[in-house]
């Protein structure tokens, strides 16, 4: 039997995907390994800290709450502001909308009056104008005639006979 001699295997090649999903394994059983250590050593930190441990717990939980608090208020601010300025956007544009609307209801009146005047006109009926000048006429007259001298009652009987 002829037995060769083999080369021995490169150890600086890239590791293969078993290999791959091994090392990703450890990874991440060391790191709940590390986490479950942590969890066991809370309650026995507690016990030989005592209260020092304690008060630590409860300043660093007053500057969480303070920061909170801080930056509750800041968004409640800045939604206020942004409420306000929406606001303020939608009731410029329903002025807006109403004079654009009353604009051209007005608009759309002054079509409507000029139409029914060129029926009235084209139908031979009289407008408030035509109405309004012929009034004038007749107390011009009037008062032309109020102008006149009346004559004698005798006078106009006797022309008449």
């Amino acid at each position: 039997m002829n037995i060769e001699a083999t080369e021995p295997m490169d150890n600086t090649s890239e590791p293969t995907g078993s290999e791959k999903v091994k090392n990703a394994a450890g990874g991440v059983a060391s790191a709940f390994r590390s986490i479950w250590l942590a969890a066991l050593g809370v309650p026995l930190a507690a016990a030989e800290g005592g209260s020092d441990l304690f008060h630590y717990l409860v300043k660093k939980g007053e500057t969480f709450e303070s920061q909170g608090a801080e930056h509750l208020k800041s968004a409640s601010e800045t939604a206020g502001r942004a409420a306000e300025k929406v606001s303020s956007t939608v009731g410029e544009t329903i002025k807006d909308l109403g004079g654009k609307a009353r604009h051209f209801a007005g608009k759309s009146e002054e079509a409507f009056d000029r139409k029914v005047t060129d029926i009235l006109k084209s139908t031979g009926v009289p407008t408030k104008e035509d109405l309004q000048a012929l009034r004038q006429r007749v107390d011009a007259l009037a008062k032309k005639l109020d102008d006149v001298p009346s004559e004698p009652k005798e006078a106009t009987e006797e022309t008449n006979r």
